[in-house]
């Protein structure tokens, strides 16, 4: 198990990119519904899921499966 300093470090950088993604969201919602709208949402999903694996991964020693 990682130590407290790095489950701490790798939750705030979740944390933080967690934030980034509402606010972004927030103002992607605006947007008149196109494909290009649609493209945003899934780039910025993918940061969050990324951000989020590396979480669990490297901070959390948690290894998915499947």
């Amino acid at each position: 198990m990682s130590d407290e300093r790095e489950v701490r470090k790798y939750l705030k950088l979740l944390e933080a990119t967690v934030h980034l993604f509402l606010s972004r969201m927030d103002v992607i919602m605006l947007r008149k519904d196109s494909v290009e709208r649609g493209k945003m949402i899934a780039a910025e999903c993918n940061e969050l899921d990324m951000a989020n694996q590396i979480a669990a991964r490297f901070g959390l020693d948690m290894h998915r499966v499947g």
